[in-house]
């Protein structure tokens, strides 16, 4: 679930030199894609779904560790790129 939702999101963080969802907003289509790509990797995670595809059912917990570790990879993310920008003026 991490794998999928922080690859997703780390999207808004490179597609900009600015400070994502503040500075600069994606698309309307991005967006959308990005809450429906997150909602479902939820759904299949904490429902019986996950039985579906062979996968254990997470506990609620679980969703405070993702969040935590959400921010601190979008953070990391976030100065990686500043650091980027600072060392080469330019961002693409």
């Amino acid at each position: 679930m991490f794998g999928v939702i922080s690859q997703t999101m780390v999207i808004h963080t490179i597609r900009t030199p600015k400070l994502p969802f503040i500075g600069d907003r994606a698309s309307v289509q991005l967006t959308l894609s990005t809450l429906a790509i997150i909602v479902v990797t939820l759904l299949i995670g904490f429902t019986g779904i996950s039985g579906l595809f062979s996968l254990p059912t997470m506990p609620v917990s679980y969703l405070l560790w993702l969040a935590i570790l959400m921010i601190v990879y979008m953070v990391f993310a976030q100065i990686m790129k500043v650091v980027y920008i600072k060392r080469h003026k330019d961002w693409y």
